[in-house]
């Protein structure tokens, strides 16, 4: 009854982009507070952890650009379909994982499927708003999506450790699967025409552009906008924030001194990453009352909003990695995580309003297939930093610091190379 109800509703593009990515957010949080411990529960070590979260970005490298460049030709819904769909299974499939070869496979399906989704989501609500004339709104619809995941993240993040504890942290795993179930029905069935290419000046793109075409047309963007560069170059140093996912609830959990409070310390520390996207909501609404400067205003946010995002990120990092005591820890973990969540409603609307119709997802794809190397370069760096050392929270401390310190000097790049009066392409 209810599936029929749903099926039959016809909703808005806002509810929609927003109910998509936070029904599959309660998927990922479901199991981050017990990711890391899970991995130590089938043998995996911290040196192992890196490397399989290298390969994880390594295949996700790979495979970004073809699926974006499927995005752009087949439809922004088929890959949405196709992507949830795979992630799912890979989802499941770590249900049954005993060791590094089986965790490997299950990344394999969630890697492939996450390039699936990451480039069609944002350029199917771009585009199709821009066929309603609220391009503007981007920026403000994206910011309102991160708060809601962020209150999908809290509830999902805190579920997934008490079921972890009480009873079993494969339980986890399977309530994941299910939520991503949830979420291909609603792109099944909510998802229509109009995010798809817009064709312009009467040119069928399918026809004028092969295969490459849109990979080709998404470069010459790139290299044409000095802010298309400087965004690139910001994500990247940003990847250096990654040091936090996977570590976190080993760190915390030692200093913590139980598995249990992971849950009431997920609520207070990701409770921070909505903070930044309700203010950045805030201020692209009242900078779009403005019919004349509305456009350069926005972007200034989102500049802004971008080195602030680098600059709390590494302090919070370096500093929680620093401190000693449960009290000082969880504030710099807090500061990192205002940062966290700034980062993609400042960056994506910056990226969208440099880039055109029919080869937005390519682009997109091409943003994370950069990311993704860099992921993996980086992640192959902490693997060799960790070996050989005992996975407790000495070794992620440590890692913490050399990485924020790092990042806190490359935000400082960013900001004095940073466009002052960008041109859109």
């Amino acid at each position: 009854m209810f599936l029929a109800q749903l099926k039959s509703y016809e909703m808005k593009v806002d509810n929609i982009f927003i109910i998509l990515l936070a029904s599959r957010m309660v998927s990922v949080f479901l199991i981050t507070t017990m990711f890391a411990p899970f991995q130590k529960s089938i043998g995996i070590s911290l040196h192992q952890m890196a490397i399989l979260e290298g390969l994880f970005q390594l295949i996700w490298f790979a495979m970004e650009v073809p699926t974006g460049i499927i995005a752009d030709k087949k439809g922004r819904s088929w890959s949405i379909k196709i992507g949830t769909a795979l992630f799912g299974i890979g989802i499941f499939s770590y249900a049954f994982a005993f060791n590094f070869l089986s965790a490997l496979f299950a990344e394999m399906f969630i890697a492939t499927g996450m390039a699936f989704i990451s480039g069609a989501d944002d350029a199917w609500l771009a585009d199709a708003l821009d066929r309603q004339d609220r391009l503007n709104d981007f920026g403000e619809i994206k910011s309102k999506a991160v708060k809601w995941m962020g209150v999908t993240a809290l509830i999902s993040g805190s579920l997934g450790a008490l079921i972890a504890d009480f009873v079993g942290y494969r339980y986890v795993w399977l309530l994941g699967s299910v939520a991503l179930a949830f979420s291909y029905f609603i792109a099944h069935w909510q998802i229509n025409g109009q995010g798809e290419v817009i064709v312009n000046q009467n040119k069928k793109v399918t026809k004028r552009h092969k295969m490459l075409g849109t990979m080709q047309a998404g470069y010459y963007a790139w290299r044409a906008s000095w802010p298309l560069k400087w965004t690139t170059l910001a994500l990247c140093f940003f990847t250096l924030s990654f040091a936090f996912n996977h570590f976190w609830p080993v760190y915390l959990r030692e200093i913590s001194g139980d598995q249990k409070y992971l849950s009431g310390i997920w609520i207070l520390i990701y409770s921070m990453t909505m903070i930044g996207p309700w203010v950045l909501s805030r201020c692209y609404k009242r900078a779009n009352q403005d019919k004349q400067k509305g456009e350069s205003k926005s972007l200034t946010i989102s500049k802004r909003g971008i080195v602030l995002a680098l600059l709390m990120s590494g302090s919070g990092l370096a500093l929680a990695g620093y401190a000693s005591h449960l009290s000082p820890v969880l504030l710099f973990c807090c500061v990192h995580e205002l940062g966290r969540g700034l980062i993609g409603p400042s960056a994506d609307p910056y990226i969208q309003r440099f880039i055109k119709s029919e080869y937005r997802a390519t682009y997109k794809s091409m943003q994370t297939m950069t990311t993704s190397l860099t992921s993996f370069c980086l992640y192959l760096l902490m693997s060799y930093i960790l070996r050989g050392k005992p996975a407790n929270a000495d070794s992620v401390g440590y890692l913490w610091m050399l990485m924020g310190g790092t990042l806190i000097a490359l935000t400082l790049l960013i900001f004095l190379i940073r466009p002052r009066e960008p041109r859109r392409h």
